[in-house]
């Protein structure tokens, strides 16, 4: 009786565990409304739901603790909309698979721009949750190559989580919806092994998110591929409360007493090994503390392959990126301790010319705002930079508190450094350039503003035929303005008619120090006059065209 027991009890379990839902009164065609049918299978608990080959027209399904839903082949789940934004299913327990779910969006309607976003599975507070092998395709009509604000256009999200932990996202395809995961509060989030066309995200990791990975992703025409948003860093904008621009606040959440959306921050952010092609950025965010990017190649971007607003602690590593409009990388406003690392940034002669921007930059909102913006604590180190363009393509620098760039190499490539707001510190050493051809132009130009400049041990050559035509631009260019020094020293140029020029910018009562020593040039050293306009410091250089009699 015992054993007849425990059989008649492992056939019950076995059938909970495995439900078909045409056994237990889903038709699945299309046309008869399934939703009771499956739900009633949903409320006897933990198990595996299947759907063989059908249409399964379904409204809005409550997924409990423990469930697993399987869609085999040809088997759609026909979203029904209500009178609001649809929503497939909530999750209300953890421990939740939904497998190879083929979603037919057709009753939704067209987009209607920056209308409330119909939410195909929403999660709140649940523990375990993965969506693997889904194909979401929003039926569209027409499309506009993508742009910053293109991605709004769509109206999907597959899937939004609030306060879960232990969340996967993997080997789906998304088409033309808006964003396939997006989490706030959240913890351990792994996005990988995706494929999206003329979307807004893959990942959205939102306001104190912590722990999250996207990795292994591919991306066409999608806008951002990756982003997290931790808060606004841009303190020009008038509702970011004054000194708050490189804050955030870990403990609070909302219904908190201070809780500011603005400094929720994210917490541990991982990018690695994705592909995205004709897209704005592959990844991005703004208020972050300890990001990696790493590993990722980027093509055809319309702003930037990688950018970090206001984040800290950043490494950016061997990437590669090949022509993005704005610049290969990027770091904005208040970022901080920030390694970029082993990168190959390319600007190449190849698809359409507005892709062709600069290689690195290190920029700001400009002047206004309390906060003191710029990038600190900066080293831009071992990456290439290569145009194979008639122009020559810069590392940009317009904002820095502290920035030092050192052992790159640089084709066709320069450094320009024109802070616009009052920085602290700046060195550009043991780096390498190479020109071939083409007009004069700076390697090196730092334009201070009260900045204490360094160039030392960086190598310049310029290989040209003849006398270079047009105008001469020294290879090294010092503008100089407050009483900080300006140091040259150890550098060898060669190639440029005048090789090292320091000037005064703008002058004051106590002008820059200009320090040179031990360079090594063939050109002409252009030198201001010294006080009361600034003070000049010169020994040890050798003129290789003097030496050899010229």
């Amino acid at each position: 009786m015992r054993q007849t027991g425990w059989l008649l009890l492992s056939l019950l379990s076995f059938s909970l565990l495995a439900a078909n839902v045409r056994e237990s009164g889903a038709v699945g065609d299309g046309k008869a409304d399934d939703t009771a049918a499956v739900q009633a299978i949903l409320n006897r608990g933990p198990g595996t739901v299947v759907f063989p080959a059908g249409t399964y027209r379904l409204g809005m399904l409550r997924v409990g603790s423990g469930q697993r839903l399987r869609f085999e082949p040809d088997a759609v789940w026909l979203v029904e909309p209500g009178e609001g934004p649809a929503q497939a299913a909530a999750i209300a327990g953890g421990e939740v698979e939904l497998r190879d779910v083929r979603f037919d969006l057709s009753r939704l309607g067209k987009p209607e721009g920056k209308a409330k976003a119909h939410t195909l599975f929403q999660a709140e507070k649940v523990r375990g949750l993965r969506l693997t092998g889904a194909v979401i395709v929003r039926p569209h009509e027409g499309r506009q190559p993508v742009g910053k604000h293109q991605g709004w256009q769509s109206d999907v999200v597959v899937l939004s989580a609030t306060e879960c932990r232990d969340v996967e996202v993997d080997h789906c395809r998304a088409e033309n919806v808006r964003t396939l995961v997006q989490t706030e509060f959240c913890e351990n989030v792994s996005v990988h092994e995706n494929r999206a066309e003329w979307c807004e995200h893959i990942s959205l990791f939102r306001n104190g998110s912590r722990e999250v990975r996207h990795y292994a992703n591919w991306s066409r025409n999608v806008v951002f591929q990756c982003m997290w948003w931790g808060g606004d860093a841009n303190d020009m904008h008038k509702w970011i409360k004054d000194h708050t621009s490189n804050v955030v606040r870990p403990d609070l959440k909302p219904g908190d007493e201070g809780y500011d959306p603005s400094t929720a921050g994210v917490y541990g952010v991982s990018v690695q090994n994705n592909y995205a092609e004709y897209g704005v950025t592959l990844s991005w965010g703004a208020k972050a503390r300890n990001v990696v990017v790493t590993g990722n190649t980027a093509k055809y971007m319309e702003d930037m392959a990688y950018d970090s607003e206001g984040d800290e602690n950043v490494v950016i590593a061997n990437n590669l990126s090949v022509n993005s409009k704005c610049a290969g990388i990027g770091c904005y406003f208040w970022t901080d301790k920030v390694l970029i690392a082993g990168n190959q940034l390319l600007v190449l002669d190849e698809d359409q010319e507005l892709y062709q921007g600069n290689f690195i930059r290190l920029h700001s909102g400009g002047q206004a705002g309390p906060d003191r913006f710029g990038t600190g604590k900066c080293l831009v180190q071992g990456n290439l930079l290569v145009a194979e363009v008639a122009k020559p393509r810069a590392l940009l620098i317009e904002a820095c508190r502290d920035v030092t760039i050192s052992g790159n190499k640089f084709v066709n490539g320069r450094i320009n450094t024109n802070p616009w707001d009052q920085g602290r510190r700046i060195v550009v050493t043991d780096n390498e350039f190479q020109f071939h051809g083409g007009e004069a132009v700076n390697a090196i130009e730092v334009v201070s503003k009260g900045v204490m400049a360094v160039v030392k041990g960086n190598l310049l050559n310029w290989e040209h035929a003849g006398t270079p035509e047009g105008k001469d631009a020294p290879a090294i260019l010092v503008r100089g303005t407050g009483e900080r020094d300006q140091t040259v020293l150890q550098n060898l140029a060669q190639g440029w008619p005048t090789a090292i020029q320091c000037e005064v910018a703008e002058p004051t009562d106590a002008g820059p120090r200009f320090i040179l020593r031990d360079n090594t040039v063939d050109g002409a050293v252009l030198l201001p006059p010294s006080p009361p306009a600034c003070r000049v410091v010169e020994q040890g250089t050798l003129n290789l065209s003097r030496q050899s009699g010229e």
